[in-house]
Protein backbone atom coordinates (compact mmCIF):
# COMPACT_ATOMS: atom_id res chain seq x y z
CA UNK A 1 0.00 0.00 0.00
CA UNK A 2 1.32 3.41 -1.27
CA UNK A 3 1.88 5.97 2.15
CA UNK A 4 -0.09 9.34 2.30
CA UNK A 5 2.42 11.46 0.44
CA UNK A 6 2.24 9.63 -2.65
CA UNK A 7 -1.54 9.50 -2.33
CA UNK A 8 -1.65 13.40 -1.89
CA UNK A 9 1.05 13.67 -4.54
CA UNK A 10 -1.42 11.71 -7.10
CA UNK A 11 -4.65 13.82 -5.81
CA UNK A 12 -2.50 16.83 -7.10
CA UNK A 13 -2.18 15.60 -10.43
CA UNK A 14 -5.37 15.14 -10.74
CA UNK A 15 -6.05 18.52 -9.44
CA UNK A 16 -3.28 19.92 -11.79
CA UNK A 17 -5.08 18.38 -14.67
CA UNK A 18 -9.14 18.76 -13.58
CA UNK A 19 -9.07 22.55 -12.59
CA UNK A 20 -5.98 25.18 -13.01
CA UNK A 21 -7.74 28.04 -10.97
CA UNK A 22 -8.51 25.25 -7.87
CA UNK A 23 -5.27 24.49 -8.24
CA UNK A 24 -3.97 27.93 -8.07
CA UNK A 25 -6.29 28.56 -5.47
CA UNK A 26 -4.79 25.95 -3.18
CA UNK A 27 -1.33 26.67 -3.58
CA UNK A 28 -2.32 29.54 -1.05
CA UNK A 29 -3.38 27.46 1.56
CA UNK A 30 -1.54 26.63 4.60
CA UNK A 31 -0.23 22.70 3.77
CA UNK A 32 -2.13 20.80 6.31
CA UNK A 33 -5.36 22.48 4.87
CA UNK A 34 -4.24 22.21 1.74
CA UNK A 35 -3.39 18.36 2.31
CA UNK A 36 -6.81 17.90 3.33
CA UNK A 37 -8.35 20.21 0.42
CA UNK A 38 -6.26 18.04 -2.30
CA UNK A 39 -7.80 14.67 -0.98
CA UNK A 40 -11.44 16.18 -0.91
CA UNK A 41 -11.28 17.87 -4.72
CA UNK A 42 -9.61 14.34 -5.91
CA UNK A 43 -12.75 12.35 -4.61
CA UNK A 44 -14.75 15.60 -6.00
CA UNK A 45 -13.44 15.12 -9.47
CA UNK A 46 -13.76 11.51 -9.79
CA UNK A 47 -17.19 11.02 -8.65
CA UNK A 48 -18.03 13.74 -11.33
CA UNK A 49 -15.97 12.07 -13.43
CA UNK A 50 -17.21 8.97 -13.20
CA UNK A 51 -20.89 9.91 -13.88
CA UNK A 52 -20.15 12.81 -16.65
CA UNK A 53 -17.77 10.43 -18.94
CA UNK A 54 -19.05 6.85 -17.98
CA UNK A 55 -21.56 5.70 -20.56
CA UNK A 56 -23.75 4.08 -17.69
CA UNK A 57 -24.30 6.86 -15.13
CA UNK A 58 -26.26 4.85 -12.96
CA UNK A 59 -23.36 1.81 -12.47
CA UNK A 60 -21.31 4.65 -11.41
CA UNK A 61 -23.56 6.48 -9.32
CA UNK A 62 -23.91 2.48 -7.66
CA UNK A 63 -20.45 2.30 -7.36
CA UNK A 64 -19.65 5.95 -5.61
CA UNK A 65 -22.04 4.99 -3.27
CA UNK A 66 -20.45 1.71 -2.49
CA UNK A 67 -16.88 3.35 -2.06
CA UNK A 68 -17.91 5.98 0.40
CA UNK A 69 -19.60 3.18 2.20
CA UNK A 70 -16.19 1.53 2.00
CA UNK A 71 -14.54 4.78 3.26
CA UNK A 72 -17.18 5.41 6.16
CA UNK A 73 -16.84 1.83 7.16
CA UNK A 74 -12.54 2.46 7.55
CA UNK A 75 -12.17 0.00 4.71
CA UNK A 76 -11.65 2.54 1.53
CA UNK A 77 -10.41 0.33 -2.08
CA UNK A 78 -6.83 0.02 -2.57
CA UNK A 79 -6.55 3.15 -4.66
CA UNK A 80 -4.89 6.58 -4.19
CA UNK A 81 -7.60 8.91 -3.97
CA UNK A 82 -9.99 6.24 -2.18
CA UNK A 83 -7.33 5.91 1.11
CA UNK A 84 -6.22 9.92 0.80
CA UNK A 85 -10.58 10.59 1.25
CA UNK A 86 -10.18 8.09 4.18
CA UNK A 87 -7.90 10.26 6.07
CA UNK A 88 -9.60 13.14 5.12
CA UNK A 89 -12.84 11.77 6.71
CA UNK A 90 -11.10 10.51 9.71
CA UNK A 91 -8.86 13.32 10.29
CA UNK A 92 -11.76 15.73 10.28
CA UNK A 93 -14.71 13.79 11.14
CA UNK A 94 -16.53 14.94 8.29
CA UNK A 95 -19.94 14.34 8.40
CA UNK A 96 -21.03 12.07 5.99
CA UNK A 97 -24.23 13.95 4.52
CA UNK A 98 -21.77 15.98 2.67
CA UNK A 99 -20.73 14.31 0.64
CA UNK A 100 -23.80 12.23 0.21
CA UNK A 101 -25.31 15.81 -0.59
CA UNK A 102 -22.37 15.74 -3.48
CA UNK A 103 -23.65 12.06 -4.94
CA UNK A 104 -27.21 13.13 -4.75
CA UNK A 105 -26.85 16.08 -6.94
CA UNK A 106 -24.56 13.27 -9.39
CA UNK A 107 -27.76 11.03 -8.91
CA UNK A 108 -29.69 14.19 -10.80
CA UNK A 109 -27.66 13.87 -13.49
CA UNK A 110 -27.52 10.23 -14.04
CA UNK A 111 -31.55 10.75 -13.85
CA UNK A 112 -31.19 13.25 -16.76
CA UNK A 113 -33.70 15.88 -14.41
CA UNK A 114 -34.41 19.53 -15.98
CA UNK A 115 -34.98 22.54 -13.84
CA UNK A 116 -37.50 24.38 -14.65
CA UNK A 117 -37.27 27.64 -12.06
CA UNK A 118 -34.20 29.27 -11.08
CA UNK A 119 -35.12 27.71 -7.31
CA UNK A 120 -34.72 24.22 -8.45
CA UNK A 121 -31.08 25.16 -10.37
CA UNK A 122 -29.87 27.05 -6.87
CA UNK A 123 -31.36 23.19 -5.43
CA UNK A 124 -28.83 21.75 -8.30
CA UNK A 125 -25.80 23.97 -6.93
CA UNK A 126 -26.64 23.15 -3.78
CA UNK A 127 -25.55 19.69 -3.71
CA UNK A 128 -22.87 19.55 -6.72
CA UNK A 129 -20.95 23.20 -5.42
CA UNK A 130 -22.46 24.40 -2.06
CA UNK A 131 -21.78 20.75 -0.34
CA UNK A 132 -17.81 20.92 -1.66
CA UNK A 133 -17.97 24.15 -0.14
CA UNK A 134 -19.05 23.16 3.30
CA UNK A 135 -16.76 20.64 3.68
CA UNK A 136 -14.21 22.73 2.74
CA UNK A 137 -15.25 24.76 6.20
CA UNK A 138 -15.20 21.35 8.02
CA UNK A 139 -11.58 20.59 6.82
CA UNK A 140 -10.72 24.15 7.88
CA UNK A 141 -12.75 23.59 11.10
CA UNK A 142 -14.89 26.50 11.04
CA UNK A 143 -18.14 24.98 11.83
CA UNK A 144 -20.14 28.53 12.45
CA UNK A 145 -23.50 28.30 10.44
CA UNK A 146 -22.78 32.00 9.34
CA UNK A 147 -19.24 30.77 7.99
CA UNK A 148 -21.05 27.77 6.60
CA UNK A 149 -23.71 29.88 4.87
CA UNK A 150 -21.62 32.37 3.27
CA UNK A 151 -19.70 29.05 1.75
CA UNK A 152 -22.93 27.91 0.65
CA UNK A 153 -23.91 31.42 -1.26
CA UNK A 154 -20.03 31.04 -2.92
CA UNK A 155 -20.64 27.43 -3.97
CA UNK A 156 -24.28 28.78 -5.63
CA UNK A 157 -22.39 31.20 -7.25
CA UNK A 158 -19.30 29.28 -8.42
CA UNK A 159 -21.51 26.80 -9.83
CA UNK A 160 -24.36 29.69 -11.84
CA UNK A 161 -20.77 30.19 -13.18
CA UNK A 162 -19.88 27.41 -14.37
CA UNK A 163 -23.29 26.72 -15.77
CA UNK A 164 -22.93 30.01 -17.94
CA UNK A 165 -19.67 28.90 -19.11
CA UNK A 166 -19.93 25.42 -19.83
CA UNK A 167 -23.48 26.16 -21.64
CA UNK A 168 -21.52 27.89 -23.61
CA UNK A 169 -15.52 35.11 8.33
CA UNK A 170 -12.95 32.32 7.87
CA UNK A 171 -9.46 32.00 9.59
CA UNK A 172 -6.49 34.46 8.65
CA UNK A 173 -4.58 31.61 6.86
CA UNK A 174 -7.00 30.44 4.33
CA UNK A 175 -7.98 33.84 3.59
CA UNK A 176 -5.99 34.76 -0.01
CA UNK A 177 -7.56 31.46 -1.07
CA UNK A 178 -11.16 32.57 -0.38
CA UNK A 179 -10.32 35.82 -2.42
CA UNK A 180 -8.58 34.18 -4.81
CA UNK A 181 -11.33 31.94 -5.52
CA UNK A 182 -14.15 34.60 -5.78
CA UNK A 183 -11.41 36.75 -7.98
CA UNK A 184 -11.14 34.10 -10.45
CA UNK A 185 -14.58 33.19 -10.80
CA UNK A 186 -15.59 37.16 -11.35
CA UNK A 187 -12.50 37.28 -14.28
CA UNK A 188 -14.47 34.31 -15.67
CA UNK A 189 -17.51 35.26 -15.67
CA UNK A 190 -16.53 38.99 -17.22
CA UNK A 191 -14.80 37.06 -20.14
CA UNK A 192 -18.53 35.24 -20.32
CA UNK A 193 -19.45 38.98 -20.69
CA UNK A 194 -16.68 40.30 -23.08
CA UNK A 195 -17.48 37.11 -25.27
CA UNK A 196 -21.34 38.46 -25.47
CA UNK A 197 -22.46 35.30 -23.70
CA UNK A 198 -21.38 33.19 -26.44
CA UNK A 199 -20.66 29.97 -24.52
CA UNK A 200 -20.89 27.27 -27.65
CA UNK A 201 -17.94 28.70 -29.98
CA UNK A 202 -16.10 30.37 -27.21
CA UNK A 203 -15.13 29.05 -23.89
CA UNK A 204 -14.50 31.88 -20.60
CA UNK A 205 -10.78 32.00 -19.32
CA UNK A 206 -7.98 33.54 -17.51
CA UNK A 207 -4.63 33.45 -18.60
CA UNK A 208 -1.62 32.42 -16.12
CA UNK A 209 -0.79 36.30 -16.34
CA UNK A 210 -4.00 37.13 -15.29
CA UNK A 211 -4.02 34.13 -12.53
CA UNK A 212 -1.16 35.78 -10.90
CA UNK A 213 -2.41 39.15 -10.84
CA UNK A 214 -5.55 37.93 -9.15
CA UNK A 215 -3.85 35.83 -6.51
CA UNK A 216 -1.66 39.01 -5.39
CA UNK A 217 -4.90 40.71 -5.42
CA UNK A 218 -5.96 38.58 -2.93
CA UNK A 219 -3.16 38.70 -0.54
CA UNK A 220 -3.43 42.00 -0.22
CA UNK A 221 -7.13 42.10 -0.48
CA UNK A 222 -6.84 39.42 2.79
CA UNK A 223 -4.84 41.26 4.73
CA UNK A 224 -6.84 44.63 4.48
CA UNK A 225 -9.74 42.63 5.51
CA UNK A 226 -8.04 42.07 8.82
CA UNK A 227 -7.91 44.96 10.05
CA UNK A 228 -11.81 46.33 8.31
CA UNK A 229 -15.35 45.65 9.59
CA UNK A 230 -16.70 43.03 8.26
CA UNK A 231 -20.04 43.24 5.66
CA UNK A 232 -23.27 42.65 7.98
CA UNK A 233 -24.17 39.93 5.46
CA UNK A 234 -21.95 37.67 6.89
CA UNK A 235 -25.07 37.20 9.39
CA UNK A 236 -27.22 36.50 6.66
CA UNK A 237 -29.77 33.40 6.77
CA UNK A 238 -28.64 30.76 4.47
CA UNK A 239 -30.93 29.95 1.33
CA UNK A 240 -33.61 28.08 1.44
CA UNK A 241 -31.61 25.18 -0.73
CA UNK A 242 -28.68 25.36 1.28
CA UNK A 243 -29.97 24.95 4.80
CA UNK A 244 -29.79 21.31 5.39
CA UNK A 245 -26.37 21.70 4.58
CA UNK A 246 -25.35 24.05 7.36
CA UNK A 247 -27.63 22.12 9.68
CA UNK A 248 -25.66 18.82 8.79
CA UNK A 249 -21.75 20.53 9.19
CA UNK A 250 -22.85 22.75 12.04
CA UNK A 251 -24.16 20.14 14.24
CA UNK A 252 -21.21 17.14 15.17
CA UNK A 253 -23.57 13.99 15.63
CA UNK A 254 -25.90 13.29 12.88
CA UNK A 255 -27.96 10.34 14.93
CA UNK A 256 -31.96 11.45 14.58
CA UNK A 257 -31.55 13.04 11.31
CA UNK A 258 -33.56 12.20 8.16
CA UNK A 259 -31.02 12.75 5.30
CA UNK A 260 -29.83 9.16 5.39
CA UNK A 261 -33.54 8.24 4.39
CA UNK A 262 -33.70 11.01 2.34
CA UNK A 263 -30.45 9.71 0.06
CA UNK A 264 -31.67 6.55 0.15
CA UNK A 265 -35.00 7.41 -1.33
CA UNK A 266 -32.97 9.27 -4.24
CA UNK A 267 -31.35 6.01 -4.80
CA UNK A 268 -34.23 4.24 -5.47
CA UNK A 269 -35.44 6.68 -7.38
CA UNK A 270 -32.66 6.03 -10.07
CA UNK A 271 -33.00 2.06 -9.42
CA UNK A 272 -36.62 2.53 -10.64
CA UNK A 273 -35.95 4.68 -13.11
CA UNK A 274 -33.41 1.97 -14.33
CA UNK A 275 -35.63 -0.89 -13.70
CA UNK A 276 -38.61 0.89 -16.12
CA UNK A 277 -36.04 1.51 -19.21
CA UNK A 278 -34.79 -1.62 -18.89
CA UNK A 279 -38.47 -3.19 -18.86
CA UNK A 280 -39.22 -0.57 -21.72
Amino acid sequence: MSNSQEDLDYCENAIKNGSLSFHAASRLLPRDVRNSCLALYAFCRLADDEVDLKEDKSASVYDLVERLDQVYSGKPRNLPMDRAFARMVEETQMPRALPEALIEGLVWDAMERRYNTFDELVAYSARVASAVGVMMCVIMRQRDSNVLARACDLGVAMQLTNIARDIGGLPRAVRPAMFSARHIYAAIGQEIRNNKYDSITLRAKTSRTKKVGLLLLSCAQAGASLMLPGPATRYAQPLEQTKFLVDAAEVKKLDGSDWSERFISILEQLRQRDLEHYRA
